[in-house]
């Protein structure tokens, strides 16, 4: 499953995934504005969607730990583990089949939290 277009077929989830990249790329900026500067004196630059577009595609690419905090933040728990030699994402009490590699049980566990989202949405 690709989860990047699991991710466009969850438009609400999508949106609540954008909201929370922003806050955290938000929180970025402000921290790098300098301490003595007056208010009014620095003004935070505008996100840009494709920037924001690109930081969610870089994210779930490269840093799921993210994803793991936005979900967790939504009361959705996914829990990858590994079980007769298998490895298996777990969110609730839906139990999903083994796969081979860590990676696709995250994958595949993300693109189930993403419609369990969509749906709570």
């Amino acid at each position: 499953m690709n989860l990047e277009e699991t991710i466009n077929q969850c438009p609400k989830a999508h949106a609540a995934l954008k909201q929370h990249i922003i806050k955290g790329l938000q929180e970025m900026q402000k921290a790098m504005i300098p301490p003595d500067a007056q208010e009014g004196e620095f003004e935070l630059p505008d996100l840009n969607t494709f920037l924001t577009d690109e930081m969610i595609m870089h994210t779930l690419k490269s840093n799921v730990r993210v994803l793991y905090d936005f979900f967790d933040m939504n009361k959705i728990y996914v829990t990858i583990g590994f079980i007769n030699s298998n490895w298996i994402y777990q969110i609730d009490s839906l139990v999903g089949p083994g796969f081979n590699s860590r990676f696709e049980a995250e994958l595949e566990g993300f693109a189930s939290a993403f419609k369990t989202l969509e749906e709570k949405l």
